[in-house]
């Protein structure tokens, strides 16, 4: 039933088609920006490190700094290899 809500269609494999997975990822990004309250939600992209999600937590930017740098797993190299 929950892919029924979501809108996400499948090919002859069973696989869910590229096209409808994404709608029903930018449906929900949509949904979830409409009901919480700006200051309240951190859209956040890993690619940006710590630093804004700092400042969203209110961590200082002193203990940010402590925190090293961000990790990185699943890099595309690291995926690459594993297949």
């Amino acid at each position: 039933w929950l892919y029924d809500e979501l809108g996400i269609e499948f090919d002859a494999t069973g696989a869910a088609t590229t096209g409808s997975a994404i709608r029903a990822y930018e449906d929900w990004v949509t949904t979830v920006k409409a009901a919480v309250p700006p200051e309240q939600l951190l859209v956040f992209n890993a690619k940006d490190g710590w630093p804004p999600l700092c400042v969203f937590l209110r961590v200082s930017a002193r203990d940010c700094e402590r925190l090293g740098p961000y990790p990185h797993a699943n890099t595309t190299d690291s995926i690459l290899r594993a297949f």
